[in-house]
């Protein structure tokens, strides 16, 4: 951590693995990161105590990788991506910090396909994510609603297209994305 005005940076974690992707609870308790265990590319996601530097792996899971965590608003969850060692699908799962469990949103995605770059409604009741062909000229946005896990395509389309989630708005109601569909280069839209 660093002072936002300037400063000496304090060291929160000393590893000799890769971390990135540090990401701060809504209440500040936590952060959640990367950790690349030996190189082999199968990240875990852990917690690390801004106060005292405590750490705990959450998933600890040597067969798979979980990345790109994200906390829901109220900061009882965390969503990522995750695909096992012998896969090359990502899935979308949940974890409850309340409960230690986790559960999975999406499943069963093609083999040519991947679920990535989860991102939370200002509400916490839905998740919007990427939907990517393993080729990268065809991708949709979905979102999923957390309680039924039932996703939503929201750029059906024919053709090769690619449509990337950026964000919600403020108000929930409206997804920022980027997209080719209309001339074949990147737009927002």
């Amino acid at each position: 951590m660093a002072p936002a005005t300037g400063g000496w940076p304090q060291q929160l974690t000393i590893s000799d693995q890769r971390q990135t992707r540090p990401v701060w609870s809504p209440s500040g308790k936590y952060i959640a990161f990367m950790s690349d265990k030996d190189g082999n590319e199968q990240w875990d996601v852990l917690l690390v105590s801004p106060l005292n530097g405590e750490v705990t792996n959450l998933t600890n899971t040597p067969a798979s990788a979980e990345e790109d965590p994200v906390w829901s608003p109220d900061g009882r969850y965390l969503a990522w991506q995750t695909k096992p060692k012998t896969s090359s699908t990502f899935e979308i799962e949940l974890y409850d910090m309340l409960l230690r469990r986790r559960k999975a949103l999406t499943s069963g995605t093609p083999k040519e396909l991947g679920n990535g770059g989860p991102r939370w409604s200002p509400d916490g009741q839905r998740i919007a994510y990427t939907q990517f062909h393993a080729a990268g000229k065809d991708s949709n946005v979905f979102v999923v609603d957390v309680a039924s896990g039932k996703s939503t395509n929201l750029t059906t389309h024919e053709g090769e297209k690619t449509f990337h989630l950026a964000d919600w708005s403020p108000d929930g109601k409206q997804l920022l994305i980027t997209s080719n569909a209309d001339n074949g280069h990147d737009n927002v839209a």
